[in-house]
């Protein structure tokens, strides 16, 4: 629709650091 896949990258990035 409208919701880039750059963006789903920094969200994956954002958890995988927060998970650590």
């Amino acid at each position: 629709m409208g919701i880039p896949s750059h963006k789903s990258l920094l969200l994956q990035g954002l958890w995988r650091v927060r998970f650590m």
